[in-house]
């Protein structure tokens, strides 16, 4: 799904990594997300362990979070969550829903 800048989505089945800047999230190797699906210790013990690899903050947004998008590169996203800018990877399985009733 093509996501479009300030426009507000949400994940209902999957965990996103949230890298703490563009480059964090290219650098990262091409790792299916699927293992994040419906386990948020999956999804705590990646984020630990990226942020010790990038020796960044890496965290994630739980499932059903809405972002706020902010920019797109690619399948790079720019996100607004809360009041903190992170980075997404849109990777083609994930079904990223838009929100339009706030």
């Amino acid at each position: 799904m093509s996501l479009i800048p300030g426009k507000l989505y949400m994940c209902e089945d999957y965990f996103l990594m949230l890298y703490p800047d563009h480059v964090s999230a290219v650098t990262r190797p091409s790792v299916r997300l699927r293992t994040l699906a419906q386990s948020a210790i999956r999804a705590h013990l990646e984020a630990d362990y990226w942020t010790k690899k990038f020796g960044k903050l890496v965290s994630y947004l739980n499932q059903n979070s809405m972002f706020l998008v902010l920019s797109v590169r690619g399948e790079y996203v720019e996100v607004l969550v809360g009041d903190k800018k992170s980075w997404i990877v849109n990777e083609d399985f994930l079904e990223i829903k838009e929100i339009n009733n706030v």
